[in-house]
């Protein structure tokens, strides 16, 4: 059987060839749960400082998750 070869070739302006591979399914999904993790920290701090702000903080709140997302 043979492996499959995901390795890609890239030429740079300078005229050097890379050969890079892709990521794999298992490197993708930590590096989604790794940026899930930012997100979710980074919402939990925002809501917690701008809660104080009432219905402004509330919609400043949303603004800043849609455009996080």
């Amino acid at each position: 059987m043979d492996k499959l070869d995901t390795a890609l070739n890239y030429e740079t302006p300078e005229g050097i060839v890379l050969k890079l591979k892709a990521a794999g399914p298992l490197a993708r999904a930590y590096a989604w749960l790794i940026d899930f993790f930012i997100r979710i920290g980074v919402m939990i701090a925002l809501s917690s400082l701008l809660g104080y702000f009432g219905k402004a903080g509330m919609g400043i709140i949303l603004v800043l998750s849609f455009l996080m997302e």
